[in-house]
């Protein structure tokens, strides 16, 4: 048998698509061969192809047993075990790859682009720059050195390097991409626009890009110009509900209720679970003088995914402006779904001022604090990763400390019968996400709702002296009740302001809208946010 040839012939399938061919044309080979690497290398790519990771993950792990000394084949592992999220056996597989060769390019790359999509863009920092030591003029390198600057919300040397990715090859579409994107975290808005024109210049066929210009006229409220980039978008992939939704919401802005809600309903034929959309669809009749069409709306949705939480929050967020007055009463009385919490200093600590001192420092320190941008809720402020997946240093009493709190909390509820409805969806099997959040000067959170949480809560370790009880202005207080900005608000609602208490914590429903309100100091506003999450 002709092993060359038929890993040729393997190497044709491939090439030509026919995955399953090929997967079975390196099994042939491999069984008369079980030496052959770039067989179990290129079944690897085929398995993937396929979708059957699994599948992918033997070939490599068989290689890696033939081979063990293989560059490619841990670097390769290391690309598949970061896809599936085994952070730490990609790490192993990726070093282990350097060990063999320190200055291969392509691994550093690979590492990097791994590290910093787990949080870890300070490592991911590094590995570039070694990587443009060995290539300096590689501009995929380059702009990626942007990414993992941007998640460290270095915004201007991100910049840098997407022109540094330019200067070697002008027509680099991710970099011109990539400085377009930053040039919206930066509110540098004409160069937004002038960037992706450039992009799509080159390659017109780009949804994404044409919907990212589409998303930045919408913010400049030219809704004429973004309606028509995002009809582009729609025209290369017309099967994007994401598209049809934003297209439905520019509609919204620009007073046209009609053609948001045939959009909206198009998104929602696309993606039948998708509860922003069916939020959206709501929204759209509330414009149009149709509240009772929105319930309605919800309601349906209600009927296939009960106790939605982002459903939930469009009914709390009607009957607060609309009514009718039981619905506003069961979803939001304030005093009866909003527990207060105070949390106990461990034993570990001489005191709660080291204790919650211990914590402040965790969250200012931590490697995962950045720039919160316009993806989260944080308006000059940092926020950092998800703890729980990064290391949670002294939280985990405060970790405890919720996990306790969880009967207490569904006790507190039953003491309003119609509270049934948030308490009959606690999950038996959940998780805990936890953030820590560091407001500046000016720092707030627009309104928000956390929409996989069944319970969301904040807890409280450092607060600006402007935040008192005495200020009218409730500056740096939580605020309850507020609509979003999404949220198709024609009269004033029902919102309910608290002052944050260091040491203490508020639990809540994950549908209730908050927001902190702004406040003016030189002094940092720290605190961790967390919800619990149905596994």
């Amino acid at each position: 048998m002709n092993m060359s040839a038929n890993f040729e012939t393997a190497i044709n399938y491939f090439q030509q698509s026919r995955f399953d061919r090929c997967l079975k044309t390196c099994r042939k080979v491999i069984g008369a061969d079980p030496g052959f690497v770039d067989a179990y290398l290129l079944g690897a790519q085929a398995a993937q192809a396929r979708g059957q990771s699994q599948q992918a993950e033997k070939f490599l792990l068989q290689a890696a047993k033939v081979c063990p000394d293989s560059l490619v084949v841990q670097r390769n592992l290391g690309v598949l075990k970061s896809q599936l999220g085994q952070i730490e056996e990609a790490n192993r597989a990726f070093r282990k790859a350097l060990r063999i060769d320190p200055k291969d390019a392509e691994t550093l790359y690979c590492f990097a682009v791994h590290l910093d999509s787990n949080h870890q863009s300070k490592e991911a920092l590094s590995m570039y720059a070694c990587a443009l030591e060995v290539v300096p003029d590689n501009p995929m390198v380059w702009t990626g050195l942007a990414n993992a600057q941007r998640s460290m919300g270095e915004f201007d040397e991100a910049r840098e390097s997407c022109l540094a990715a330019l200067e070697f090859d002008a027509n680099y579409i991710p970099a011109i991409n990539n400085y377009g994107a930053l040039s919206v975290s930066m509110k540098d808005h004409t160069a937004a626009i002038d960037y992706f024109h450039r992009s799509l210049a080159l390659n017109p066929g780009q949804p994404q890009t044409w919907y990212n210009l589409g998303i930045e006229y919408q913010r400049q409220e030219k809704y004429d110009k973004a309606i028509e980039a995002l009809m582009k978008a729609h025209e290369i992939d017309s099967n994007s509900s994401e598209v049809l939704k934003t297209l439905g919401h520019t509609y919204l802005q620009w007073d046209d209720a009609g053609s948001a809600i045939q959009m909206f309903g198009k998104a929602l034929e696309a993606s039948p679970n998708d509860a922003k959309i069916s939020f959206m669809l709501a929204c759209g009749h509330i414009k149009n003088g149709d509240p009772r069409e929105a319930r309605a709306v919800c309601g349906r949705f209600l009927e296939k995914h009960p106790g939605d939480t982002t459903t939930i929050s469009c009914l709390a967020l009607m009957a607060a402006e609309h009514g009718p007055e039981k619905d506003n009463e069961r979803y939001n009385s304030f005093e009866a779904i909003i527990q207060t919490v105070k949390v106990p200093t461990p034993s570990t600590y001489n005191n709660e001022a080291a204790f919650i001192k211990d914590m402040a420092d965790y969250i200012l320190s931590h490697s995962t604090l950045r720039d919160a941008g316009e993806d989260h809720a944080t308006r000059n402020g940092f926020h950092t990763g998800n703890l729980r997946l990064s290391g949670m240093g002294p939280l985990t009493h405060l970790e405890a400390c919720i996990s306790n709190s969880l009967d207490g909390y569904v006790e507190f509820l039953k003491c309003k019968e119609d509270n049934d409805f948030i308490v009959s969806r606690r999950p038996t099997d959940w998780v805990l996400n936890i953030w820590g959040v560091a407001m500046r000067n000016q720092g707030h959170q627009i309104a928000h709702i956390h929409p996989d949480a069944w319970m969301s809560g904040c807890f409280y370790a450092q607060l600006p002296p402007v935040i008192s009880e005495d200020d009218e202005g409730h500056e740096g207080w939580i605020e309850f009740g507020a609509p979003t900005a999404d949220f198709t608000s024609v009269r004033a609602g029902k919102v309910r302001a608290y002052k944050p208490i260091v040491g203490s914590m508020f639990l809540f429903p994950g549908y209730l809208t908050h927001r902190t309100i702004p406040f003016h100091s030189d002094d940092v506003r720290i605190s961790i946010a967390f919800d619990v999450v149905r596994k």
